[in-house]
């Protein structure tokens, strides 16, 4: 998207580019940012798009064309923060300071009466030609799709998009990044996936053109359907329940129709070849099946329905300040065998003497939080059971009741905050701080107390709202915020340092190594 905003704003900047003979500043001018922009083999790169944005008035833009010698110069900024890009057909966008390709870039700050030299390397752009055939090896006019892939780590992907196909199969992928990319006649969902989108895999070098990749269009995927049978446990079939599709090991639902019987049960039509987890939920009622479906024979499901356990509890607050208007505790699950996911979350509302009932949960791991307006300044501090806080660390719910649960509600806010500085001492601007809990215990999907904050010019951080407690920290170039709600990410992150967060205001500077 923002490759193709510069690009437009291109075409609108034509007009007050500089002139191609006037590359530096005068003496005497305003404050400007100026620089050469060069290929990775120190060729200049001419006719580039810079566009300048911050400063003020906000969020103001300033562009420059690049001249023949690859210089710059955008004029008339005032003091600020800023960022720069460039742009140019052919070429990857490139972001100053960016840690990955197409990755945020870095903000500097321009003083008042300063002109700043910034040069910038824009990597030629990688080609990936060939042609997309079909299982008989024919051309066909299928567009590909090209995917980057964004590393092991995050385990995500990034659609790049779809490329043109002429009416002999050829296609042509160009302006690409450095990495590794998938190509495929499928497009790949977006964000973390633990399945790879099918297809070819091709590294490319910047600058570099791998022509010949034969892509094969994926037969469609086998489908048949599933009839899903439902009964309570007294044997009667319920008047209404509903059904969710799951992959094993997935909390996402997966989009699915049903079809209703006139013997009461469910049709799930055209599902493809692959093992599912069905959930059925009808009231306080939940149950649940497995069922593999090998794409060629329908296949029956019975689902038997059990009545789910009731978790109790009471709400206190920790000061005089107005309750919230309204207020309910809600359960969500810790991990992937939970039944319940965001599309049939369990909540209750919180009577006025403080009390709240969380009927029909099944049986599972989940943590308690609370459903209320962020506005009215209340959060969550503890939800304990038993001794163990039940908002952080999971609560196991089996067939049993559960009783007196003690939540706290606070107006109270943390602030942690610090500076980043290098082995020199100098500060680290535009790295993201990454603040994660030391127990594992804690370490669950979705956790309340991982945060990041990316650091100032000055290498300055801020986080508000975590949990007091003892936390690790770790300083990346360029952080995945969905990633972060993955424990196996988690467990992946490094510590450069500790800290207690404290109740309310705590300072931690940050001095790296490196």
């Amino acid at each position: 998207m923002t490759a193709v905003f510069l690009i437009v704003v291109a075409l609108l900047a034509q007009a007050t580019a500089p002139p191609r003979d006037s590359p530096h500043p005068a003496a005497g001018s305003s404050p400007s940012l100026s620089g050469t922009i060069k290929d990775d083999l120190g060729a200049p790169i001419a006719a580039a798009l810079v566009v300048a944005t911050g400063g003020p008035p906000l969020p103001g833009a300033r562009t420059a064309i690049t001249s023949d010698a690859g210089r710059y110069v955008v004029r008339d900024l005032g003091p600020g923060l800023y960022t720069i890009g460039v742009a140019k057909m052919g070429y990857p966008q490139v972001n100053y300071g960016q840690a990955r390709p197409g990755g945020p870039g870095r903000t500097f700050e321009l003083k008042a009466g300063e002109s700043l030299d910034l040069p910038l390397t824009v990597p030629r752009g990688a080609v990936i030609s060939g042609t997309v055939v079909d299982d008989r090896g024919e051309p066909v006019a299928a567009r590909p799709w090209v995917t980057a892939e964004q590393g092991a780590a995050s385990k995500s992907r990034r659609s790049v998009g779809s490329v043109a196909v002429n009416t002999h199969g050829a296609f042509r992928a160009y302006g690409l990044p450095a990495g590794t990319y998938r190509v495929s006649t499928a497009p790949a969902g977006e964000g973390r996936t633990d399945e790879p989108p099918p297809g070819l895999t091709v590294t490319v070098a910047a600058g570099e053109e791998r022509s010949g990749i034969v892509v094969r269009v994926e037969p469609p995927r086998p489908r048949t359907y599933v009839t899903v049978a439902v009964t309570t446990a007294t044997g009667e079939q319920p008047r209404s329940f509903q059904l969710v599709v799951r992959r094993p090991g997935e909390l996402r639902p997966l989009s699915s129709s049903n079809r209703p019987n006139p013997d009461g049960t469910r049709t799930l039509t055209d599902v493809p070849a692959g093992t599912y987890w069905i959930i059925a939920h009808a009231g306080s009622a939940w149950g649940s099946s497995e069922v593999v479906v090998d794409g060629e024979h329908p296949v029956a499901a019975s689902i038997a329905l059990a009545p789910g356990v009731t978790v109790r509890g009471r709400v206190t607050f920790d000061s005089a300040a107005a309750h919230p208007r309204f207020l309910s505790m809600m359960l969500s699950p810790a991990d992937a065998a939970s039944v319940i996911d965001g599309s049939n979350t369990v909540l209750g509302r919180v009577a006025a003497d403080g009390t709240f009932a969380l009927e029909g949960v099944p049986p599972g791991h989940y943590t308690i939080s609370t459903a209320l307006d962020p506005r009215e300044g209340w959060t969550l501090a503890s939800a304990v059971w038993r001794g163990s806080d039940v908002a952080d660390v999971p609560l196991s719910v089996a067939y049993e009741n559960l009783e007196e649960v003690a939540a706290t509600l606070t107006t109270r806010q943390t602030t942690l905050s610090g500076t980043v500085t290098g082995a020199a001492g100098e500060p680290i601007g535009g790295s993201d701080v990454v603040l994660f809990p030391l127990d594992e215990r804690m370490r669950i999907h979705n956790t309340r107390r991982v945060a990041s904050s990316r650091t100032t010019v000055a290498g300055e951080y801020e986080i508000r709202g975590l949990p007091p407690g003892a936390y690790g920290i770790a300083v990346v170039d360029d952080v995945d915020p969905e990633a972060l709600r993955d424990p196996a990410v988690l467990a992946q992150l490094t510590p450069v340092s500790t800290v207690t967060v404290g109740a309310d205001n705590t300072r931690h500077d940050i001095a790296l190594k490196r």
